[in-house]
């Protein structure tokens, strides 16, 4: 009588094939993606704490910088790329998972620091003549796993991979009009109101920052003293911080530029200038850079999309009224508009209307009108 035997191969069996790969996903790849998922997120919450701290740092009163940087944190922290890496705010000013400190910096004694409390004005008086001012932003926020992995042995306890994680990203920025640090009004607090934005400075009282100081981080901090060499006088002028982002559905891009208090009228000029540190992108996958735009992109890039001014990629462009647009760039000294009206700003992103839902960054821009 035969006895048949069966015997095991050495390969395994294709029973076996799915078990494997459940242990492969859980104690590989979905861990693996949990930490993909935090690294990127981590990364866009350091951005946001440097994009935050030079957006308050340009604010000419310290309820402006508390105002702009919740702005700023809260168009990051409702975008759909935050949902996606499921990063939630925690705490804040206004709940918006970022805290305003303003840091005194003894400049004659090294090493001594002094931090005020979160989201509250400096006491005066303000001494630029011992202190440097600097506004510095914490912002706090936490990453649910990408994968929930709670139940799975070993890896479950793990923050970022099988449950949440939390992280700090403070950055600082040196504060462009620190007498402005004492606060001018509203109720500073987490349940308080800030007062309404308002940059625009009288032509008698230029802040010292902008009257050619080295250092004040304008592309030409001398740009007062061009003028009185060209023999024109100063009209008027502002300060402003034009976005790259239009965080609203498409529409016209008539609506979408943005405004200034600044008009031309006949037979005036303008000086427009950027700070130096001012960068934007038209995506997250995409480089940045200064208001000069870039040819970097690798893909061809429509023609017809407005405002279609031949203008470089991401650059920054103006117009005055209802006028033709017009390429400003890093700075436009001594332009005569041809028209009369108020001036506008916006970045040219070459994707048309629907593309600046997505774009990241700012440009401080100071306008100046003379005559």
């Amino acid at each position: 009588m035969f006895r048949y035997r069966t015997i095991r191969k050495s390969r395994g069996s294709l029973t076996e094939f799915p078990l494997v790969l459940t242990v492969l996903l859980l104690m590989g790849i979905f861990p693996l993606i949990n930490l993909t998922a935090v690294a990127m997120g981590a990364a866009s919450t350091s951005l946001l704490a440097h994009q935050a701290a030079t957006v308050a740092s340009s604010q000419r009163r310290f309820d402006d910088c508390l105002q702009t940087m919740v702005q700023e944190s809260n168009t990051f922290m409702n975008s759909n790329f935050a949902k996606f890496l499921r990063i939630q705010p925690i705490g804040g000013y206004q709940n918006s998972g970022a805290d305003l400190y303003i840091d005194a910096s003894n400049y004659r004694t090294v090493g001594q620091v002094q931090t005020f409390a979160a989201d509250s004005p400096v006491p005066p008086p303000v001494d630029m003549s011992t202190y440097v001012y600097e506004c510095s932003v914490k912002v706090t926020c936490q990453f649910q796993p990408f994968v929930n992995l709670a139940g799975v042995p070993f890896i479950g306890s793990v923050p970022g991979i099988g449950k949440p994680y939390r992280l700090e990203f403070r950055a600082s920025r040196a504060a462009e009009f620190p007498d402005g640090l004492e606060g001018t009004g509203g109720t500073m607090g987490n349940t308080g109101s800030v007062s309404t934005f308002d940059t625009t400075p009288s032509p008698n009282t230029i802040p010292a920052s902008e009257l050619g100081s080295s250092g004040s981080g304008w592309n030409y901090p001398n740009i007062y003293a061009m003028i009185a060499a060209a023999g024109q006088t100063v009209v008027t002028s502002e300060v402003i911080a034009v976005p790259a982002n239009l965080p609203v559905p498409p529409q016209p891009l008539a609506n979408e530029w943005t405004s200034t208090s600044v008009t031309v009228a006949p037979g005036q000029k303008c000086w427009i200038d950027l700070r130096a540190d001012g960068l934007w992108t038209t995506s997250i996958v995409q480089p940045f850079t200064n208001a000069n735009g870039t040819n970097s992109y690798s893909f061809s890039i429509p023609s017809g999309n407005p405002p279609d001014i031949n203008a470089q990629p991401a650059s920054l462009i103006g117009k005055v009224g209802n006028s033709a647009p017009f390429v400003v760039g890093t700075d436009l000294l001594n332009y005569a508009p041809g028209a009369t009206g108020p001036v506008s700003l916006i970045m040219d992103d070459y994707a048309g209307w629907a593309g600046y839902t997505d774009n990241i960054g700012y440009q401080f821009v100071r306008i100046i009108v003379t005559q």
